[in-house]
């Protein structure tokens, strides 16, 4: 259709440089004095006006053939007229040839060749009635170079008609070969142009879409592109290039994007080439679209815009795919990092912390009863036992601590504590629970469990200080392979699904990148610790799960929690606590603790002999003299390579190696290994702030090997080594025990 009004404006343009031309011709005729009816002009101006209204027809076409309809009918006018012209000038048919000629070769250049060759033949049929007037004496021609006139001249006449149609046919068979090969080159690149994957559209420099290819009409028909002036033009019957035609370009784009495209192609129209990459909008989802919009120039003017747009959808997600995973990546990272340093920190915190609550117990003994310094003594150690449970998230955290997983139900986990949360969330909360009643089963530790549910439903309440509503919902999911590849550490499978949101204040994007940071806090000073969700975090983390955070300022938050079904598993026997922390919330529950000396039975007995391995310097000496008022006589060393020296340095047996697992030059396991070499017979008791299970899973799980969590108490210290001395060798695996509580 763009290729037909181009056609047909060229035409429109080559008639009225002829009729510009014949004007001049005829005056020169009159200044001459040779004969000519002044009715021409009359003429000329009907062929004027003939032209304008073609052109004014061939602006309301719509299709290619109603194009190439209103340029043939001009063609037929053009036959006309110019006979006419030749006739009433007294133009000769030297001068008829010669026009008829110019407009058949025309002819075919611009029209279909069916329809011009019966202009063709039309316009031979016009010259031939011009030769018998002339030759009928009903027109006078100019005499001109001498040539004899044809009246009553009929053997020169009839030369002059085949000379004349030799000459309009053989212009006519130059051009249709011109045309013919000019139509196979053109006939390739409309294949190649309408077999495009990419879209490709030509533009006005107003931006109205001109011509556009088969991928183009494709995107239109489905994105519901409308024309630019929808009262006036009617809407087409069937897909075709009319679904653009007319519109303008900037309404493929999406909304958003407009302006953009539209001033990429005023650019372009201005003569600049522009590239972006835009979305354009579709029955679906915008797609995005490397666009292209470059000038299309015409003898050094620019004429219009060219348009093309490469569909790069899958390339856009795949590179959000893979930032999302580098981003989720970077994140799982960092949040490793903060744990370990978390568990360091909780470490040599859990040290002092022993150290702290020893010398406590220490003080104790010289401090009667009632004495008011020994309730200061007491509050410093009440103080040791907050630090405790602090350094105990801080563990969970890192995911360090002592989980007992078993297959549990989420609904009885929710059930069991929706009246707790009732009594704790505020009365201007509503709480709304649904659970999915076939739920399936998972391994986790009711304990931590709780913890989670707790943890979130506060975080919630916090979130709502004038009410609102806590929704906490159980169900099933299955992610699949494309979730499990956007989220590194998630396998594809069935999950159970943990949901609390509510609808508070909401968090905005960087909020929610370190919601799940140890002392993060969005609360005022002092009422919060920043460990309630990196608790959860770490918790979720240890028992295989996958944590999900949706927030919208002003719309609330939601918390999603998956974890895996457990599939083919049976309930295990719990095992019993393995993780000794006796400076914590539980060891309050006896109010008379023991005092060193009291009980016997935790003395030592005749000749035993320790090795203790510490390098923390306060905490060796103060756990030195603990055991040396139990009586064992103790061996002290700073590190591995330093207790191996003293060890070799000592004569008499070592009947217990009490060792920190992590030491600089050698750790503590190393030690143990190193000296069972030498002394296979002494017994190892293993001290650390992190879990018995990162020791005993190191190939160490024998029955002379103990495990003491810090921090502990004097009572504690003393009774494990008592349980470790007096163990009778066996040759089932050695769990730790819970020490009672003082």
């Amino acid at each position: 259709f763009a290729l037909a009004v181009a056609r047909a404006e060229l035409a429109a343009a080559r008639r009225r440089v002829l009729i510009a031309i014949f004007t001049v011709v005829t005056a020169v005729f009159h200044v001459a004095g040779l004969r000519a009816s002044p009715w021409v002009y009359g003429v000329f101006a009907l062929w004027m006006a003939l032209t304008f209204l073609s052109g004014i027809i061939l602006r309301r076409a719509r299709t290619a053939n109603d194009a190439d309809v209103v340029q043939a009918a001009s063609y037929y006018v053009d036959a006309t007229i110019v006979t006419v012209a030749c006739a009433m000038i007294g133009g000769g048919w030297w001068i008829a040839v010669t026009l008829v000629a110019f407009g058949v070769t025309f002819a075919f250049a611009t029209l279909p060749r069916r329809r011009a060759q019966y202009a063709a033949v039309y316009a031979l049929c016009c010259f031939n009635a011009l030769i018998v007037g002339e030759t009928l004496g009903m027109v006078v021609p100019v005499g001109f170079a001498g040539l004899p006139p044809l009246k009553e001249n009929y053997g020169i006449a009839f030369a002059v008609a085949l000379f004349g149609t030799t000459m309009i046919a053989t212009f006519g068979i130059v051009q249709v070969t011109f045309v013919r090969v000019m139509r196979r080159a053109r006939e390739r690149y409309e294949l190649l142009l309408q077999t495009a994957p990419d879209m490709i559209l030509s533009a006005d420099r107003d931006g109205v879409i001109v011509s556009a290819n088969e991928a183009a009409r494709l995107f239109a028909v489905g994105a519901g592109v409308r024309s630019a002036d929808p009262l006036t033009t009617p809407r087409p019957r069937r897909v075709s290039g009319s679904v653009l035609i007319g519109s303008q370009v900037a309404l493929l784009a999406h909304p958003e994007d407009r302006e953009l495209l539209a001033a990429d192609v005023n650019a372009a129209a201005e003569g600049q080439s522009r590239q972006r990459e835009l979305r354009l909008t579709s029955t679906e989802d915008p797609g995005w679209y490397l666009i292209s919009c470059n000038p299309i120039r015409e003898e050094e003017r620019i004429t219009g815009v060219l348009i093309v747009a490469r569909e790069i959808t899958a390339r856009k997600r795949h590179e959000e795919m893979l930032r999302r995973n580098e981003e989720t990546t970077r994140q799982a990272q960092k949040m490793e990092a903060i744990g370990r340093l978390a568990g360091g920190v909780a470490h040599d915190f859990n040290n002092l912390l022993t150290v702290i609550g020893t010398y406590c117990e220490l003080l104790k003994q010289g401090v009667a009863e009632g004495n008011v310094r020994r309730a200061d003594v007491d509050e410093i150690y009440n103080a040791t036992v907050r630090a405790a449970a602090l350094t105990n998230q801080l563990l969970t955290f890192s995911r360090k601590q002592v989980l007992q997983p078993r297959l549990i139900s989420l609904n009885e986990i929710v059930a069991g504590m929706e009246e707790m949360l009732r009594r704790l969330i505020d009365t201007g909360i509503r709480i709304e629970t649904r659970a999915f009643e076939s739920l399936s089963a998972f391994r986790a530790d009711p304990a931590q469990m709780e913890q989670v549910l707790l943890n979130l439903a506060v975080n919630a309440r916090d979130a709502m200080p004038n009410g609102g509503v806590l929704r906490i919902e159980t169900d099933e999911a299955f992610l699949d392979a494309a979730y499990a590849a956007a989220h590194p550490g998630v396998t594809a499978g069935r999950y159970v699904l943990l949901s609390v949101g509510d609808t508070g204040a909401g968090m905005d994007a960087e909020t929610q990148e370190r919601i799940f940071e140890p002392f993060f806090t969005t609360k005022a000073q002092g009422e919060g610790t920043g460990l309630g969700l990196a608790t959860v975090y770490g918790i979720v983390q240890q028992s295989g799960g996958h944590i999900q955070v949706d927030s919208e300022l002003g719309r609330g938050t939601i918390f999603r929690i998956y974890f895996p079904v457990a599939v083919g598993e049976q309930v295990l026997p719990p095992r019993s606590a393995q993780r000794l922390t006796p400076l914590s919330v539980e060891s309050t529950s006896e109010s008379r603790p023991r005092t060193l000396g009291v009980d016997g039975a935790l003395r030592s007995g005749p000749g035993e002999t320790i090795l203790l391995v510490e390098d923390g310097e306060a905490l060796r000496e103060v756990l030195q003299r603990v055991l040396e008022e139990l009586g064992y006589h103790v061996c002290v060393a700073r590190d591995g390579e330093e207790a191996l020296a003293v060890s070799s340095a000592h004569a008499g047996a070592i009947h217990l190696l009490v060792t920190d697992v992590v030491m600089p030059n050698l750790g503590g396991r190393e030690l143990a290994l190193e000296l069972w070499k030498l002394r296979p017979e002494t017994r190892v008791l293993f001290m650390s702030g992190y879990t018995e299970d990162a020791i005993l899973h190191q190939g160490l799980r024998r029955t002379t090997v103990g495990f003491i969590g810090k921090p502990f108490r004097p009572d504690f210290l003393a009774s494990k080594v008592r349980e470790m001395l007096d163990a009778a060798d066996s040759t089932q695996p050695a769990t730790g025990r819970r020490a009672m509580t003082a």
